[in-house]
């Protein structure tokens, strides 16, 4: 943990596939799945001093303010068929 928000090292972390077909809710599922085991592994590699620091790219984060209705709009102007799809996929209820 640093000063900043969700900028501190990384002491963890693993990948899971998203599937074309997936949403937000099932996303969320799996992440939910895996963290117990996570947490635990990255507690007894702190405990015994062995992990490796890797540090976050400032640069490459984002703040965004509070989502409001608005944001869930859809721009049939400027997104293509997949951004819509994938769009759609990310702001559908868990």
């Amino acid at each position: 943990m640093d000063e900043g928000i969700d900028t501190g090292d990384i002491i963890l972390q693993k990948e899971f596939s998203i599937g074309h077909k997936d949403t937000i809710g099932k996303a969320v599922r799996q992440s939910l799945k895996i963290f117990p085991q996570m947490l635990v592994e990255a507690l007894v590699k702190i405990e015994s001093g062995k992990y490796k620091r890797i540090k976050q790219n400032k640069r490459k984060g984002k703040y965004w303010k509070k989502r409001q209705p608005k944001d869930g709009l859809i721009d049939w102007s400027k997104m293509t068929a997949i951004q819509i799809y994938n769009f759609v996929r990310a702001l559908t209820k868990p």
